[in-house]
């Protein structure tokens, strides 16, 4: 998938769309407060628990990732106290912290593994290596793929923006002149009451934790109420940095 990526860059959070063909296909929030799946930290052991054979780890987030035992090489040491390169495999969800694995995958281009523990060395945890921490480089993890090209109202930011997206034309515009009204795609995206094709809709209520859905397809016998948002057609998916998929097939509480 190809398309424009509009950054409305505000203070203590961003806002962005994936555009294609004119349309919005994803909304993003991104905050900064929850390491994307995929960055690379250098984290700190605080508890162990023998039962679920598995450690807590300190990667400088809301509450501690989850790294099992397994997803470690048998030689290191996961006492606590101890230093360790994590990786976040999926983002922390429904007040749980992010699921961690110390079996390191690089991104093609980023730094490798001893890049990475020259880079830990240096420093004290908790400490994110990779990306550099920061709004910019977290929206680029959730993107499906790079953008062809990045507009934003705010010209300050182009500078990061090329860094992080080399092959994207980057241009600042005022929000005027944009292909689509973000405020309104964000508008109708959380309205209160979303009509479905075929009939039904879906509830949206907001919190400040997070986004409820609560949806009702109008065929009670299909199942569960995301089975049938799924059936039906609309899409809603959301982290703590949470996306809306404007148009799509599923919908999926991260």
């Amino acid at each position: 998938m190809t398309g424009t990526l509009l950054i409305a860059a505000g203070p203590g959070e961003w806002r962005a769309a994936w555009v294609g063909d004119g349309a919005a296909v994803e909304l993003y929030v991104e905050r900064g407060d929850t390491p994307p799946a995929g960055s690379i930290h250098l984290g700190r052991v605080v508890r162990r628990t023998p039962g679920l054979d598995a450690v807590f780890v300190d990667v400088g987030a809301e509450r501690p990732g989850f790294l099992p035992v397994g997803d470690a090489r048998k030689e290191l040491r996961l006492d606590e106290g101890a230093r360790v390169v994590v990786q976040v495999r999926r983002e922390a969800q429904q007040g749980k912290g992010a699921r961690l694995s110390a079996r390191i995958n690089p991104k093609p281009g980023g730094p490798d593994l001893q890049q990475l523990a020259a880079e830990a060395a240096r420093y004290e945890p908790p400490r994110q290596l990779d990306p550099p921490a920061g709004f910019v480089a977290a929206l680029a993890l959730r993107l499906p793929t790079a953008p062809e090209q990045v507009i934003t109202d705010d010209a300050g930011v182009i500078p990061e923006l090329r860094r992080a997206f080399p092959g994207a034309e980057v241009a600042h515009r005022s929000a005027e002149d944009w292909p689509i009204d973000l405020d309104a795609e964000f508008a109708a995206a959380l309205a209160p009451s979303l009509g479905l094709p075929g009939g039904g809709t879906i509830q949206i209520a907001e919190t400040a934790a997070a986004v409820l859905i609560d949806v009702d397809t109008g065929t009670p016998d299909e199942g569960s109420a995301e089975r049938g948002a799924s059936s039906a057609g609309a899409s809603l998916s959301i982290s703590s940095g949470w996306k809306v998929a404007a148009r799509g097939r599923k919908c999926v509480r991260h």
